[in-house]
This record gives structure tokens, C-alpha cells and sequence, in this order.
């Protein structure tokens, strides 16, 4: 019966500590792996990094169409720019130009 009795002390000296380091535990998996946890943020940086990488050429690319489109406005007609479309349009050449055919994936 003393037995019983000493497990039972000792069992109720010891279970405030296992329950407080099962909570550290848990708790500390959840805020390094959780969903809003430490990787969560990591990730969403190194995405958020990214999308404002590709944001930046999508910017200069589109500045530089609107600058080619602002090129063939009828107010100020870029000559230059209005014969190659047209050569390029119409698959023309003058005869003593050389013509490079690429292939379509370029």
C-alpha cells in the first residue's frame, strides 16, 4: 500500500512539469511550423521577394511597349519605326537589303 501511496506523491509533484513542458512543446512546434509560424514567414517573404522581382519587369516591359506604341501615335509619326512594322507586316524587303529569318521560337 506504501507503494501505491509514494507513486501517487510523487506523481502529483510531477505531472504540473510535465504538463508545462508538453505545453512548451506544443506551443513551440506551432510557432516555428504552424501556419502563421516562423517557415510560414520565411516563405512568405522569399514569395513576396519574387512577385515584387517579376513585378519589376512586367513594369519596364510594359513602359517599354507603351514608349513602342507611343512611337506610332498619328501625332508624331516615328518614321523609322512606322517602314520596319510595314516590312515586317507585309514580309517586304528593298533589294539590296539582307534579310535574317530566325527561327520562330526566337
Amino acid at each position: 500500500m506504501s507503494l501505491l501511496r509514494e507513486v501517487r506523491i510523487r506523481a502529483r509533484r510531477v505531472a504540473p512539469q510535465i504538463l508545462a513542458a508538453t505545453l512548451v512543446a506544443y506551443f513551440g512546434y506551432h510557432a516555428v511550423e504552424g501556419d502563421k509560424g516562423v517557415k510560414t514567414w520565411a516563405r512568405l517573404n522569399d514569395d513576396l521577394a519574387a512577385a515584387t522581382e517579376h513585378l519589376t519587369v512586367l513594369v519596364a516591359e510594359r513602359e517599354k511597349l507603351e514608349m513602342r506604341v507611343d512611337l506610332l501615335n498619328r501625332k508624331h509619326l516615328d518614321p523609322d519605326l512606322l517602314h520596319e512594322r510595314a516590312l515586317e507586316v507585309l514580309n517586304y524587303g528593298r533589294p539590296d537589303e539582307y534579310i535574317v529569318i530566325y527561327p520562330s521560337d526566337q
